[in-house]
């Protein structure tokens, strides 16, 4: 007996002709081996239509939060340990370099030490004279404008605090409001 265009016909996903259809089914109560086929596919077709939902097994939620929870501390201190080990070697490479320069330094001659420390005098000569200046600048801002002004400054400046403020908590971000 010839089985193709029947074979196919049972698994064909697009409705078959009506004389198609009575062809196979004359042939199915004919053919036991296409007959099985056929309620085989049934049954088949049947499971996945009402496949039965499984639950999981008690304690999976909480086996699984405990498995997450050692993952993200796993997670955590193999991430630290990374950042520390690369602190200590950018650490050891700084001093490293650090040393090279000291080392370097005390090996030159007495003349860069003297010419460095004259240096160093100059830049503290400089930052006192600038003392001087500021100074002597705000005690004279200080003596000629009236009390008046620095109190409309000092009311100025809470203004503009008080508005910075407000739009701070107006414009803050969403994951820090209530009830979001």
């Amino acid at each position: 007996m010839k089985h193709q265009p029947f074979e196919s016909w049972l698994f064909q996903e697009t409705e078959l002709e009506a004389d198609q259809l009575q062809e196979l089914e004359e042939h199915i109560a004919e053919c036991e081996s296409c007959y099985m086929m056929a309620t085989s596919r049934d049954a088949v077709d049947e499971i996945l239509r009402k496949p039965e939902m499984v639950g999981p097994v008690p304690g999976f939620s909480q086996r699984w939060l405990e498995r997450q929870q050692v993952r993200q501390r796993f997670t955590y201190t193999r991430q630290t340990s990374i950042a520390m080990g690369l602190l200590a070697v950018v650490t050891a490479v700084f001093f490293g370099f650090l040393l090279f320069e000291v080392a370097q330094l005390v090996a030159s001659s007495q003349a860069l030490v003297i010419e460095t420390l004259r240096h160093m005098l100059e830049w503290i000569q400089w930052l006192s004279r600038l003392s001087e200046f500021v100074g002597g600048f705000v005690k004279v801002v200080v003596e000629t404008v009236p009390t008046s002004w620095w109190a409309g400054l000092g009311f100025c400046l809470v203004g503009v605090g008080a508005v910075w403020m407000a739009s701070v908590y107006v414009f803050r971000p969403k994951y820090l409001r209530k009830g979001v």
